[in-house]
């Protein structure tokens, strides 16, 4: 990824994407982008030939504020990524 962007993954399918020196307006059109794209992808199931259509994700997007730990960080995307999948998935929170 460019500009220093790192992606982990977090749990079965969960991840982490870091933007440094990004505000949230940024990193939630980031997350839109991100999300728009995988909606539109077909993929190909190698083991059953099934075609996969309809990709959805949602996202939890928060900023660093002075004095978060990574902990506190995540903690807050993660309430943000759980609302979402809450409302009915496919979306990027907070608005």
């Amino acid at each position: 990824m460019r500009d220093g962007a790192a992606v982990y993954r977090f749990g079965g399918e969960e991840f982490v994407i870091l933007l440094p020196k990004s505000s949230l307006r940024i990193a939630r059109h980031f997350a839109e982008s991100l999300r728009k794209l995988l909606e539109k992808l077909t993929l190909k199931d190698k083991r059953t030939a099934e075609t996969i259509k309809n990709i959805s994700a949602s996202f939890g997007v928060a900023e660093f504020i002075k004095g978060d730990s990574l902990s506190s960080l995540i903690a807050r995307a993660d309430d943000h990524l759980y609302q979402a999948k809450r409302l009915g998935r496919n979306r990027v929170l907070p608005i």
